[in-house]
């Protein structure tokens, strides 16, 4: 689809944006720590994914 056909999905991408940038400036440490959280949860969902289609 068009992307003018959903404005509320541009509108939501800039909030979470914005609202990403507010953390960092506030507390860059903290946001760094959770993106960090994030990318190792994320590593272990792969890693998870992987192991049970690969026992298909």
């Amino acid at each position: 689809m068009h992307p003018s056909s959903h404005p509320w999905r541009r509108a939501l991408g800039v909030l979470v944006i914005a609202l990403a940038l507010f953390v960092v400036v506030r507390d860059p440490a903290k946001a760094a720590d959770l993106t960090t959280r994030a990318i190792t949860g994320l590593g272990a969902v792969a890693e998870s994914l992987a192991a049970f289609l690969t026992s298909l």
